[in-house]
């Protein structure tokens, strides 16, 4: 192995003709690759393939007295996908009506092109209830959710997109 002292997951492909093939993946990180081959019982090299740092998490900014519950971060990879998550409630923890609610605004480069919808949750840990909500990113960057739980105090959401 490349790097002793880590865990791998490999997968060995062959052909049935005398020629095997190697990729090894870091399975700590998922961010290192290598691969290695053999012809009729002689192996090469490992070859590095892929080499990658993990994406940066960064605060998401919230806005219209909306704070974290547990996450609110945006990251970007290395394709150019945004990851956006958030855990979010009211600063002065009350409830939600049934209402859209402009939560942040996403920085230039983790725009979408065209307007995103996708679905989140919201919740009552009160009440220990859940229900739905819609979120919307348009291309200005405006993150919307649409609140459709009455007495929500926590909105879920988090999604994967191509800018």
């Amino acid at each position: 192995m490349p790097y002793s002292g880590a865990f791998w997951h490999l997968q060995v492909l062959s052909s049935g003709a005398g020629h095997v093939f190697v990729i090894a993946k870091q399975a700590s990180a998922w961010h290192r690759m290598y691969t290695i081959s053999a012809v009729n019982g002689e192996w090469g090299e490992w070859r590095q393939v892929c080499l990658a740092e993990s994406p940066t998490k960064t605060p998401l900014t919230l806005i219209n007295g909306f704070e974290s519950a547990g996450t609110a971060i945006y990251s970007k990879d290395l394709l150019g996908n945004v990851i956006l998550s958030f855990y979010i409630r009211k600063s002065d923890q009350s409830s939600l009506s049934v209402l859209p609610y402009t939560i942040a605004t996403m920085p230039e480069g983790f725009r979408p092109a065209t307007e995103i919808h996708f679905a989140g949750t919201s919740q009552n840990p009160d009440a220990q209830s859940f229900g739905s909500n819609t979120v919307n990113i348009n291309s200005v960057g405006s993150v919307i959710v649409h609140n459709q739980f009455n007495g929500a105090k926590i909105l879920m959401g988090s999604v994967v997109y191509s800018v």
